[in-house]
C-alpha cells in the first residue's frame, strides 16, 4: 500500500520539535512492506497546499495524520491545535479518497473525539509502532472501518460520512 505520514506539528517556538513518534511509524509501516512518504509541515508556509502537492504526486491509499499536542497548554492565552489540523484534513479529503488515520500522542487522550472533530476514517490510540501495520493490513484486505473497530482492540475507529 502507498502510505502517506503528515506531521501537522508546526511550531518553532521555543524550539523545533523533531516529529521522532511519526518517523517511528512511517519506519514500521514501511518495514511491513508498504510504500511509504512523510510529509513534514513544519517549515512549510502554506501546509494545505503542501499537502494538496504531495497527494496529487504520490496517490496515497492511507494517510495518516500525526497529532503531537491539542493545545499550547497555556491557561492565561488558551489556543487549540485541532482548528489547524482540521483544515489539514480537509485539504487531505479534497485531493484523496485515501483512508485517513490519526494518531500521535493526543490521540491518545480522546480517540474517537478527535478523529470525528478532525474528520478522520479512523484513530490509532497507543503503540502505533504495532498497531498501524496491523490496520494497514486490514485495509489492504478490504476489511471495513466498521468490522476492523469490532476486531481489533488496538484502534477506535470512527466512521466518516463522506458524500
Amino acid at each position: 500500500m502507498k502510505v502517506l505520514i503528515i506531521n501537522t506539528n508546526r511550531l518553532r517556538s521555543p524550539q523545533t520539535v523533531l516529529p521522532l513518534g511519526a518517523c517511528c511509524i512511517a519506519s514500521a509501516a514501511e518495514a511491513a512492506g508498504n510504500d511509504v512518504r512523510f510529509l513534514d509541515l513544519t517549515f512549510r508556509p502554506h501546509p494545505e497546499a503542501a499537502v494538496s502537492e504531495d497527494i496529487k504526486c504520490f496517490e496515497p491509499d492511507v494517510i495518516g495524520i500525526s497529532v503531537r499536542n491539542l493545545d499550547n497548554c497555556d491557561y492565561l492565552h488558551p489556543h487549540s491545535y485541532l482548528p489547524e489540523i482540521r483544515k489539514i484534513v480537509e485539504a487531505c479529503r479534497s485531493a484523496s479518497r485515501a483512508v485517513i488515520v490519526a494518531g500521535g500522542a493526543a490521540v491518545g487522550l480522546a480517540s474517537e473525539m478527535i478523529a470525528g472533530y478532525l474528520g478522520c476514517d479512523l484513530a490509532v490510540a497507543g503503540e502505533g509502532e504495532t498497531a498501524f501495520p496491523l490496520l494497514l493490513e486490514e485495509i489492504a484486505a478490504g476489511r471495513t472501518v466498521d468490522k476492523i473497530r469490532e476486531e481489533r482492540q488496538a484502534y477506535t475507529a470512527y466512521k466518516h460520512r463522506r458524500s
